[in-house]
């Protein structure tokens, strides 16, 4: 589904009116860190048989979502440059 440029601008300024917090721990932590957490420590567990220690999956839960802020707060640096209001 292709949005016209109206459309995505109109979409971030609605997330924007959410606030940055909270767009870091949305789409930063909860939608990227502990996925991507998760889905590392199933591969893991699949195809890593060295690495099944609790405190390797441990690390792997919380390096992501911590990373994970760093994301979210890149993206919305991204975002808000490319919706910039001329």
């Amino acid at each position: 589904m292709n949005l016209s440029p109206e459309s995505r601008q109109y979409k971030w300024n609605l997330i924007k009116k959410g606030g940055k917090a909270k767009f870091i721990l949305l789409y930063g932590v909860l939608l990227w860190g502990i996925s991507t957490a998760i889905i590392s420590v199933i591969y893991s567990y699949l195809f890593l048989p060295n690495t099944h220690h609790i405190r390797f999956y441990i690390i792997l839960l919380i390096i992501f979502p911590v990373l994970g802020l760093l994301w979210g707060w890149i993206q919305w640096i991204m975002f808000e440059n490319l919706y910039r209001s001329k």
